[in-house]
């Protein structure tokens, strides 16, 4: 459950930066961002961090949940970060890869 707790705060992170004009065409070069794609990626991206809280707490209780989630923002946030700073073709795969993982290890 923590890995899909991780692979979700990771496809938050990559959502909340598609939501930016400045990174989407750092991943996609040639489309442009509409006002209706920005909600869209912003509510995906919220909608994922939110997920990702709600697994970490239903694991580990309330308190260490919360503790927990923290780290795996964390964590999400630094690779998301370190992948948009040199390799942003391959963010939105890799994102794809965790998830299935995630709902995988789950299983």
């Amino acid at each position: 459950m923590m890995l899909l707790s991780f692979a979700l705060a990771f496809i938050g992170f990559i959502a909340l930066s598609l939501s930016m004009k400045r990174h989407h065409t750092q991943m996609w070069q040639h489309k442009k961002l509409t006002d209706r794609q920005v909600l869209w990626w912003r509510f995906v991206g919220y909608f994922s961090l939110i997920g990702s809280g709600i697994l970490c707490m239903l694991s580990q209780g309330a308190v260490i949940g919360g503790v927990l989630w923290l780290g795996v923002l964390s964590a999400g946030a630094l690779l998301q970060t370190m992948m948009l700073s040199h390799w942003p073709q391959l963010i939105v795969r890799l994102g794809i890869v965790f998830f299935v993982t995630g709902v995988l290890a789950t299983i």
